[in-house]
C-alpha cells in the first residue's frame, strides 16, 4: 500500500516506539500535519487509537498514569507555534506493523524514493535522449 509522505513518516515513527501490535503508548505535542496524519492512519486501519471510555479503559488509564508522553515536538512540524497539545494513545494494528516494517526496510526506501521523485520518468527521457543522439550521429 502507498501512503502519501506525512503518513508514510508519521507511521515509521510510530513503528519505531511501538514495536508490537500489543504494546501501546501515549503520544504528546502533535503538530497539526502529525495529527491528521494520524487521523487518516486510524480511518486507514493501520494504527488503533485507545480511548478513554472505551474498550481499553484500563489500558488508557494505565497509558495515562504509568507512561510519560513520548513528545513529538519538531516533528513534521510546518512552524514552531505549530503543535497540538493533544494527548493521543496508540497501538498498531497487524497491518499497520506490517507496512511499517516494510517502509524502514531500505530496499523498500529506495524504491519509495524513485517512484516519489520520479526518477523512472528522468531516466527514460534521458535514455531517449541519448537514442536519439546516437542515432542523429551514426549516419
Amino acid at each position: 500500500m502507498w501512503l502519501p509522505k506525512d503518513e508514510r513518516e508519521t507511521l515509521v515513527k510510530y513503528y519505531n516506539y511501538l514495536q508490537d501490535t500489543q504494546e501501546y503508548k501515549r503520544f504528546g505535542s502533535l503538530s497539526e500535519r502529525v495529527y491528521s496524519a494520524t487521523r487518516k492512519l486510524i480511518k486507514r486501519g493501520l494504527v488503533h487509537e485507545i480511548i478513554e471510555g472505551g474498550a481499553e479503559h484500563a489500558e488508557c488509564l494505565a497509558a495515562f498514569v504509568a507512561q510519560e508522553p513520548i513528545g513529538l515536538q519538531g516533528f513534521l512540524a510546518s512552524s514552531e507555534n505549530d503543535v497540538e497539545y493533544n494527548d493521543i494513545t496508540l497501538r498498531l494494528t497487524l497491518e499497520g506493523y506490517d507496512l511499517g516494517r516494510k517502509y524502514c526496510s531500505k530496499s523498500h526506501t529506495i524504491l519509495l524514493w524513485c517512484s516519489e521523485y520520479k526518477i523512472w520518468v528522468i531516466l527514460g527521457l534521458i535514455i531517449s535522449f541519448v537514442g536519439v543522439l546516437i542515432a542523429i550521429f551514426k549516419d
